[in-house]
């Protein structure tokens, strides 16, 4: 059953990716990529966690922030459709699991929203706001001082990339980067290692 979701998940998050939605050859092979690297997690999930909840929140969230991240980077917009999928997950589990902090993490990822549309707004665009619905969706699954670790190193990680950008004249001051990416790695580092 474990295998059939993660062909699942993979064949919907490939489906998401593909590039142009009529050309199923791009289609096919985004889903064959997403279905593999959603197979992987599901092993390293069962073989670092077993078979409990908190191998489903990893697994999930993890496939859920790839998916993101991939499209954020592709296209620079955060697909809402996808955050509202999570949300109401994330809502549903912490009220239904013991694995979560139920209405700490409800606050936090209301918090975390608030302040982050602030900034958003403030830096004009410098912060998008998919990025703080994307940071409130992780507070959803993990708690406020969860959003803070995976944002400094997101900011630590996109730091490194710009400067790298910047070095060999791929990039300039001007250049905006996604900033999903680096949270979806992030989020893996601080999961899977």
């Amino acid at each position: 059953m474990a295998y059939m979701g993660a062909v699942l998940i993979g064949g919907v998050t490939g489906h998401y990716l593909s590039n142009n939605k009529n050309d199923m050859k791009n289609k096919i092979l985004w889903m064959l990529t997403a279905i593999i690297i959603s197979l992987g997690l599901h092993f390293l999930c069962a073989h670092q966690f077993e078979e409990d909840i908190a191998c489903l929140i990893h697994y999930m969230t993890s496939v859920l922030l790839l998916t993101i991240g991939c499209m954020d980077y592709r296209e620079l917009n955060v697909p809402m459709d996808l955050i509202l999928v999570g949300g109401i997950l994330g809502l549903y589990l912490n009220v239904t699991s013991p694995a979560l902090n139920g209405w700490m993490n409800l606050l936090s990822a209301i918090v975390a929203l608030l302040v982050l549309v602030v900034i958003s707004r403030i830096s004009r665009g410098g912060f998008g706001e998919g990025d703080a619905y994307v940071m409130a969706l992780i507070g959803l699954f993990y708690g406020g001082f969860y959003i803070m670790i995976v944002g400094m190193i997101a900011l630590i990680l996109s730091g490194a990339f710009s400067l790298i950008y910047l070095i060999i004249g791929k990039a300039d001051r001007k250049t905006l980067l996604p900033f999903v990416p680096f949270l979806a790695a992030a989020h893996l580092i601080l999961v899977w290692i």
